[in-house]
């Protein structure tokens, strides 16, 4: 043994010490957390969670990278997976010193004994206590991007995170049980798709317990061998470290991988395809540095029974850590012997920058003066249009590396043809584009690029977005959770184009997505329904300058009209709910809603209709851009429109015909409780019409022209006799018209109209 590995290992076993009495203290201790008096049942927390293993693992891999840190001064920046393993985070984090700048009540570094000395206790009594540190880490705790993430996420962050990060190493901790889910099973071949030489280097590290039991992982069934040949069917090249003595094999191993990183980084392996990547398969002892108590569970027996023998073993193996010892005495400050090999500065696992947006760049966006479209009779698909904003945006933000495209499915199948051009494959390592047919996989790449502070779009088409639902469920959490932490800046915000296909057939068709986000209760989250190509990039450009949000845009690719030019396209966004004042009538008789570019035409239609067969009937069009501002009834904190302003646009006692592109029940739930919620006669999706054409599942769904006219002119006939004369005439052509259209739908197999 070399005088290097003798003061590395010396070093290690002083800090996992350290770091493990820290974690071990937290997870059990609720006072007496230096062993002073003898330990008893009323010392220890009553709900104990434990996932020992993992703790005692994490705490490893941190410490063996502190030391090729120190040696290799690379930027690294840690992702963890198992969500479980608060303890350790907080521990190393508290060790570098990290927690201790960021709240003051952990700042073991300050001058007085006494302040010092609490900081200890702080830590070790807040977790998992209320008030305190979570039992899952989240955005609250430095040095992640994962909270809020779910469990299998963390490779997929990992590679987000990569993208457009070419000098940075990303080493990625991911339990065995984790790595069953498929998540991780998807993850793994990003390395096939993220081309090495713009972006950065994941070093997955995956964990296996090494126990002999019936309830094992999967990866604990695999030999050896198969191990190494499954991942280097992968891509990677894989070691394997085992055995009793982990120290030097994990740190050869740790530091095998960065030499190859390096080698990439400082140019020798940038011009290959052919880089694959290292990752680590470590073996790990079961109950790795716990205690001998049979089975974990037995901790959380501890405050329940008073169980001598087992308090007894308990405070054994506490007072083995020799905690004491690992500090100066009396003082309380780290040893300098354990402050030899952790980071400096920036260095620090906890500090790097790109966790906290402190590094993202804004976008420079084009004019949309240029690309506009001006109101005339043409029609026009929104996507298209898009296409060629999106094509500058890019090109305007090539050199920062700081603007991607992740898109689902193929992007001509959705209407973005234009942008066929920019579409990444592994060879085109320069592309502002990703694709890939999994959709989990693909948000997870978005979470870790925006995440570490670049700004993006995720185009899908609607109905596949349900797949995303406890993702991004997750990371409203995250913004939840950041919204009271100056010390993260801003990130940019998470958005998505949802893409309602024109097709023959409904069998593929849902809108859940939007309803499930609707249903959220975050005032962070905005849908928009623009009706036209203007509205579509209006919003567009909103979305992508805003921080920390949730946006959806939900369109079409159908040909559509362009109904506003660019100024009242900013209005209609800007206010969310406006009346078309240039298709609307005075003394209204019945006010229609749009919401939806299709349900919006529709309504458009339906006017149409009644003022050629009924001219005297008086109508009001208004149409709603933004959905989840109309939360007026139990969800009013959502709402945008206060009750005076709600009477001017729909006023005080008219039937409100609101026509949507999605369920009916996600209108129901905003105007719940509502004093006008009677009013609305709600038309939505409601998964009816398989196999047939995109107009006849309108009017089996009664989202059509013809049956709003036919609501519409029962309603008014209420309040305007002159309707009331002229309904059935408008019944006979309405009849008239329906089998028409059937009866060319079924002989045709296409829609009559557009």
């Amino acid at each position: 043994m070399d005088n290097n590995t003798k003061n590395y290992t010396e070093w290690l076993t002083k800090y996992l010490k350290l770091t493990n009495y820290l974690s071990a203290s937290q997870l059990l201790l609720k006072s007496n957390f230096f062993l002073e008096d003898e330990l008893k049942p009323e010392h220890f927390k009553d709900n104990i969670k434990v996932s020992w293993n993992t703790i005692s693992t994490v705490n490893f891999i941190w410490g063996i990278l502190n030391y090729v840190i120190s040696q290799y001064e690379l930027e690294t920046l840690l992702v963890v997976g198992p969500t479980h393993s608060t303890p350790s985070i907080l521990s190393n984090l508290f060790v570098e010193g990290t927690l201790g700048e960021i709240y003051n009540r952990y700042n073991f570094n300050a001058k007085e004994k006494e302040t010092r000395l609490l900081a200890y206790k702080n830590l070790m009594h807040d977790f998992n206590w209320p008030g305190g540190n979570p039992l899952y880490f989240n955005a609250s705790i430095p040095g992640t991007i994962t909270g809020g993430s779910e469990l299998g996420d963390s490779l997929s962050l990992a590679w987000g995170a990569a993208l457009d990060n070419p000098d940075i190493v990303i080493p990625c901790i991911i339990g065995d049980k984790e790595a069953e889910t498929g998540n991780i099973s998807a993850a793994w071949k990003s390395n096939k798709l993220i081309h090495p030489k713009n972006n950065g280097n994941v070093l997955p590290i995956i964990y296996i317990n090494n126990q002999e039991q019936e309830i094992s992982s999967v990866y604990n069934k695999y030999t050896n061998d198969q191990l190494i040949k499954q991942f280097e069917g992968l891509g990677y090249e894989p070691i394997l470290v085992e055995g009793n003595q982990l120290f030097e094999p994990m740190l050869a191993a740790v530091e095998a991988s960065y030499k190859k990183i390096q080698e990439k980084i400082m140019g020798s392996k940038q011009n290959s395809d052919e880089f694959n990547p290292p990752m680590i398969i470590l073996k790990i002892p079961h109950n790795w540095f716990g205690p001998n108590l049979g089975k974990e569970s037995n901790f959380s027996q501890i405050s329940k029974n008073n169980n001598k023998e087992l308090i007894s073993e308990v405070s054994e193996w506490l007072k083995g850590f020799e905690f004491q010892n690992l500090v100066v005495k009396n003082d309380y400050r780290l040893s300098n012997d354990i402050e030899e090999f952790i980071p400096k500065e920036n260095m620090r696992l906890g500090v790097n920058e790109r966790l906290y947006g402190q590094k993202s760049k804004d976008l420079t966006l084009p004019s949309l003066e240029d690309l506009k479209i001006e109101v005339n009779k043409k029609k026009y698909k929104s996507p298209d249009k898009l296409s060629e904003y999106i094509m500058e945006v890019i090109d305007k933000n090539q050199n920062n590396r700081n603007f991607k495209v992740f898109a689902f499915d193929n992007l001509t199948n959705l209407g973005f043809e234009k942008l066929d051009s920019y579409v990444s494959s592994f060879a085109n390592n320069k592309s502002k584009i990703v694709e890939i047919l999994n959709p989990r996989t693909l948000l997870g790449w978005f979470l870790g690029y925006i995440q570490t502070g670049r700004n993006g779009i995720y185009i899908t088409e609607e109905s596949y977005a349900q797949d995303l639902i406890s993702m991004v469920d997750k990371y409203t959490e995250f913004l939840n959770s950041i919204r009271n932490l100056n010390w993260r800046d801003k990130y940019p915000s998470l958005n998505f184009v949802l893409i309602d296909k024109e097709s023959v057939g409904d069998t593929d068709r849902n809108t859940g997505f939007v309803s499930a986000v609707l249903n959220n209760y975050a005032n962070f989250i905005d849908v928009y329904f623009p009706v036209d190509v203007n509205t579509t990039l209006t919003a567009f450009e909103e979305c992508i300058s805003s921080k920390n949000k949730i946006n959806l845009i939900v369109t079409s690719n159908r040909s559509q009209p362009q109904w506003l030019d660019l100024k009242s396209s900013r209005k209609q966004l800007r206010e969310d709910i406006l009346i078309w004042d240039f298709v609307s009538d005075d003394n209204v008789d019945v006010v229609m809603v749009g919401c939806g570019d299709v349900a919006m035409n529709e309504v458009i239609a339906a006017r149409l209709i009644l003022k050629k067969i009924i001219p005297e009937i008086n109508i009001r069009i208004v149409n709603i851009a933004q959905i989840s501002c109309f939360g007026i009834g139990d969800n009013n904190f959502k709402s945008r429109i206060n009750q005076m302003r709600f009477d001017e646009v729909f006023t005080n006692d008219k039937p409100i015909i609101f026509n949507y592109h999605g369920y009916e029940e996600d209108i129901k739930s905003l105007i719940f409780n509502h004093h006008s919620a009677a009013r609305f006669l709600i038309h939505g999706y409601n998964e009816k019409g398989l196999m047939t054409t995109p107009f006849d599942i309108l009017i089996q769904n009664g989202m059509d022209r013809f049956t709003l006219a036919l609501e519409a002119a029962e309603y008014a006939s209420v309040y305007n006799s002159n309707v009331k004369k002229k309904q059935s005439k408008l019944i006979d052509y309405i009849d008239s018209m329906l089998k028409s259209y059937r009866s060319m739908i079924l002989e045709e197999g296409k829609d009559p109209i557009h």
